[in-house]
C-alpha cells in the first residue's frame, strides 16, 4: 500500500510542479505532505530545483570563439573526416538499395510495364539530382570568392 501510496505522491507532486493539477488532486497532495514531512521536503526540494533550472541561461560564446574553432588543424580535420565517411557509407548503402530495388522491379511479373518504367525512371532522376547538386556544390565550393571572408 505505501509503495503505491508514495507513487501517486510523485505523480500528483509533478503535476503540480508542471502546474496541471486540478484543485480535488492539490488537496488530495496537500494531505499526504501533512502525513509525511520528508514528502514535503522532498516537494519543497523539487520546486527549488524547478525555480533555479528555469532561471539557468547558457553562457553565450563570443563569436570570435567560432572564429578561432575553424582555425585549428585537428577540428577541421574532424569534421572533413566525418562527411567523407558518412559520404561513402551513404553511397554505398544507396547503391546497394537502389540496386536492390532495380532488381526485385524488373524480375517482379505482376507489375504492369509502365509501373516498371515510372520507377525505373524516379530513380533515374533522383540519382541524376543527386549526381548534379554535388557535382555543383563541389564546383562552387572551389571558386566561392567569400570562402575566405572572416565575419
Amino acid at each position: 500500500m505505501t509503495d503505491t501510496k508514495r507513487k501517486r505522491f510523485e505523480q500528483l507532486m509533478m503535476q503540480n510542479l508542471d502546474n496541471e493539477i486540478s484543485g480535488q488532486e492539490r488537496r488530495e497532495l496537500d494531505v499526504m505532505m501533512k502525513e509525511h514531512d520528508a514528502w514535503r521536503r522532498e516537494y519543497e526540494s523539487f520546486k527549488q530545483l524547478k525555480e533555479v533550472t528555469q532561471n539557468m541561461d547558457f553562457k553565450k560564446q563570443p563569436l570570435e570563439t567560432w572564429d578561432l574553432y575553424w582555425t585549428r588543424v585537428y577540428n577541421r580535420l574532424e569534421r572533413n573526416v566525418a562527411w567523407i565517411l558518412l559520404s561513402i557509407g551513404a553511397a554505398i548503402s544507396l547503391t546497394f538499395a537502389g540496386f536492390e530495388m532495380i532488381e526485385q522491379i524488373i524480375l517482379d511479373p505482376h507489375l504492369h510495364l509502365m509501373v516498371k518504367i515510372g520507377f525505373l525512371c524516379v530513380l533515374a532522376g533522383g540519382a541524376l539530382l543527386l549526381v548534379s547538386t554535388v557535382r555543383e556544390r563541389i564546383k562552387t565550393g572551389r571558386n566561392d570568392p567569400y570562402k575566405e571572408v572572416i565575419r
